[in-house]
């Protein structure tokens, strides 16, 4: 069976960069979840979430907002962080310790997510994201007794099927 075929980093990887999994879990069996590509861990994030709010919390230090950009794709956000050459050749430089590596990650997205705001502080890149629940989806109270004569043909409709 092909699933024995699966690592536990395949499962672990997509778990770490999906927001919302369970609406999107069908993108686990995609053939390209199969492949040998690695998503890479640089730079390291945090999602937070509070009810339908999501945040992304990416360390991105050394980057400018000019450097960074960020595109929604169908259900995938993708951040993508370039460095200037001119910044990696500098010969002055003894010891580079603060990675400035230019990077790509990508997010699987759920259902009805929409990008609310980013912004860059302290060395942090902020994503606000939220999922909007459509009019259809949400729940509904229903008041008890405010419409007799409705419920009134409906029984009776009931009734004449039954007999």
């Amino acid at each position: 069976m092909f699933i024995t075929n699966i690592s536990t980093n395949e499962f672990d990887r997509f778990l770490r960069h999906s927001i919302n999994v369970f609406d999107h879990l069908d993108e686990v069996f995609r053939e390209s979840r199969f492949s040998s590509n690695v998503t890479s861990t640089f730079p390291p994030h945090n999602i937070r979430q509070k009810d339908n709010s999501y945040l992304i919390e990416m360390a991105v230090a050394g980057f400018s907002k000019d450097e960074i950009t960020i595109t929604k794709e169908k259900d995938y956000l993708h951040v993508e962080g370039k460095k200037a050459e001119d910044e990696k050749n500098d010969e002055y430089l003894t010891y580079r310790g603060i990675a400035s590596r230019s990077f790509k990650k990508s997010f699987v997205l759920g259902k009805n997510m929409k990008v609310l705001a980013a912004d860059v502080k302290d060395g942090l890149l902020f994503i606000g994201l939220e999922k909007e629940v459509p009019e259809k989806d949400k729940p509904q109270t229903i008041e008890i007794g405010s419409d007799q004569s409705i419920l009134s043909n409906i029984v009776s409709s009931v009734k004449k099927l039954a007999a």
